[in-house]
This record gives structure tokens, sequence and C-alpha cells, in this order.
């Protein structure tokens, strides 16, 4: 779900199903910095758009998040409901986590652009700007993806050139989506989860508007339909429950985990409908901070990106209640 997996270092049941699996050492860091290198290297190979939508939910909820203020790094990402994020120590602690987490927090501009030949993929939608010696060609990305519903590109190169400009439409966008040329639209643009290619005579200053808009959607854990995650766009959104313990338990020296740790909450449970997946029970709160609420037996979650998520206990899953409801 957020674009990483393994439970305790180990893949232990069979691929797809996941039931149960939901505990404290989810999700190793490493895993995930190996995941969207292995990402980077088939999207090499295929020009295939699911991976660097892959890429991109790796990026957003699983690296994003996982260093706090101090640099200090997260070895787990817990997905049972009632945990909170446990950093290293500044002294006593260093993980593979720790290094791998340094190192891809060093790389995260490395994939937002990719060329074959004089064809220019953009793959992420990050405030960048790109200098292409090689072909004397130049832009400035400019963005608050994921608040900002899209980008914008501006050429900056000072003579005219004519490459293939590919643009990520990304699979989880609506038929909403729409691609302008200096503020006029393209008549047609290309199905969520493709590349849309355009190619014409760039003069400095040209801009291509990106608009990508987003809805809320759930996901079912793998093997399990009866517990979902809820996204907006591709980012997982995460139930705060309140300050996480102010100590937090005691760890003995290179633990990559607490000692101790007590047991998970229950999921939160959701009423929904037996006849479809909607999300109902989601209500925005603030859609330019990306802030939702979640009703439940007369109790309200504030839901936010889970990247966002600091000391807080928090909740990524939701336990289904089917029923027949008028």
């Amino acid at each position: 779900m957020i674009g990483n997996t393994s439970v305790d270092e180990f893949w232990k049941t069979p691929a797809g199903q996941l039931q149960g699996t939901l505990a404290w050492k989810n999700a190793e860091c490493c895993v995930a910095y190996n995941l969207m290198k292995l990402k980077r290297l088939v999207f090499g190979w295929t020009a295939d758009a699911r991976w660097m939508d892959a890429y991109e939910r790796a990026l957003f909820n699983c690296r994003l998040g996982t260093q706090e203020s101090r640099g200090l790094k997260l070895y787990f990402v817990p997905l049972a409901a009632g945990y909170w994020r446990d950093y290293n120590t500044p002294e006593e602690s260093f993980w593979c986590c720790t290094g791998t987490g340094a190192e891809e927090s060093a790389k995260f501009a490395d994939t937002i652009y990719f060329h074959r030949g004089a064809d220019l993929y953009v793959n992420q939608f990050l405030a960048s700007p790109l200098e292409w010696k090689d072909e004397g060609f130049a832009i400035e990305q400019s963005t608050r993806f994921p608040i900002e519903q899209g980008t914008t590109l501006k050429i900056t190169s000072s003579r005219p050139h004519i490459p293939t400009i590919h643009v990520r439409i990304p699979a989880w966008t609506t038929s909403g989506a729409e691609v302008t040329i200096n503020g006029r639209p393209l008549e047609a643009v290309s199905d969520p989860g493709s590349y849309l290619a355009i190619r014409r005579t760039w003069q400095e200053g040209d801009t291509i508007g990106i608009r990508v808009p987003m809805e809320l959607r759930t996901e079912p854990l793998a093997g399990d339909d009866t517990v979902c995650a809820a996204l907006f766009g591709p980012v997982v959104l995460a139930a705060d429950l309140g300050a996480g313990p102010q100590d937090g338990p005691t760890r003995l020296i290179h633990d990559p985990f607490p000692k101790e740790i007590p047991p998970p909450d229950p999921l939160p449970r959701i009423a929904v409908r037996a006849d479809t997946n909607a999300v109902e029970w989601i209500q925005p709160a603030s859609i330019s901070e990306m802030r939702f609420r979640a009703k439940r037996e007369g109790t309200i979650f504030s839901l936010m990106p889970l990247y966002q998520i600091r000391d807080q206990r928090y909740a990524v899953y939701w336990q289904l209640n089917h029923q027949n409801i008028q």
C-alpha cells in the first residue's frame, strides 16, 4: 500500500496474501530503498509508466517522513493501528536503514527526468531545474505537488529545440486530466497510467501546464478485502490517534526496534454499504491542506498524509463492516 513490503525483514506469506500481517515491524525502510532502485532500472528498460507510478508511491508514502528534523531515521514503518514512528538515537544506534536513508535522501532528484535518445521523460512532479547539457536544453519545473494537483514546466533554453517531451499521466488521476501549451489546452490527453508525448519546436518561455486531479479512493489489503486503506491521489492517508508516548519504550543499544512494544489497537471499524467500495465515510476538511475527516460511532478521526505524521499514534488501515445501509 505504501510502496513497501516485508514483515520483520522477511516475506512470511504467499505473494498477494497479507491478511493478518499488520504489525510494528512492517515495511523495513531498506526494502523501499531497494525497490525504488529496481523500479528505476526496469523503467529504463521499458519506459512503462506503471514503474514511475510505483516509484512515486514509495517516494511519498515510505521515503518521505522516515527522517525527522535532526536527521534521525526509521527502521520500520509500523502499519498496525495505534503505533508511532520510532527513530534511531543520535549516538547509540546506527542501522542499515540509517545508512540507506541518508543515501536515498541525497538522491531524491535522480529520477525526476529520464531521457531516451533525444526524448525527454518527465517522471515525477517535483519542483526542480533541468539542464540537459548534451542537447542544450533546459526547463524549470514549478509545483507544490502533491498539495498542488499538477505542475508547470517552463522552457528556459535560449535557442529552438525539437525534442519530444513525454509527460507521465499517472494511473491515479481522473478523466479530468489536462495538459496546456502556453495556456491553450491540448485536444486530447493520454489515458491515466501512460505517457503523453508532446513534439514541437520549443522556444524559450514556452510553458507546459499539467493538471492531474486527485480523488479519494480505497484500496484493500492484499488478500483481505475487509481491510482497506484510504488514498487521495497517490498519497496514503493516516488517521491521527493522538499523541504517542513521550519517552517511548526502552531500547537496548543498536536494537532496530523498542523492547516491550504494546499490542496494537484494533483497526478502526467503518460501516459501509455492501454493494460499493465508495468512500462516503471520508469527508474533506481542507483539500488545499490534504486534511480529511472520518466518522465512526460518534468519533471523528482526522486524516492526513502518512508522510506528515510525526509523533502521533496513527492508523493506516480500516476494518470495513459491510452492511445493507439504506
